[in-house]
């Protein structure tokens, strides 16, 4: 699962599908709420972005069956990802 940056959005991650697929890993992106098609009005630097990882990570454990999942953040996203598994 992908974790944007502070400025981005879930766009910055759409160049690694291809090499995903071909690895046969599936590929997650969001947008954080207050980025992109995000429909908070704020970014927090990863403090309540990790509200968005925990949705993201129900749906794709509990709907989308997935056993598995690895994050993967840059910037923000890197910090919302550390500050998510430290909970």
């Amino acid at each position: 699962m992908y974790c944007h940056t502070h400025n981005g959005n879930r766009i910055e991650g759409l160049e690694l599908i291809e090499k995903a697929v071909e690895n046969e890993i599936i590929f997650a992106c969001f947008d954080f709420n207050g980025n992109g098609e995000g429909s908070g009005e704020y970014v927090t630097l990863g403090w309540y972005e990790t509200l968005d990882i925990n949705i993201v990570l129900n749906f794709l454990c509990n709907e989308a069956k997935i056993k598995h999942v690895c994050l993967w953040g840059r910037s923000m996203g890197a910090s919302a990802s550390i500050f998510y598994l430290s909970e």
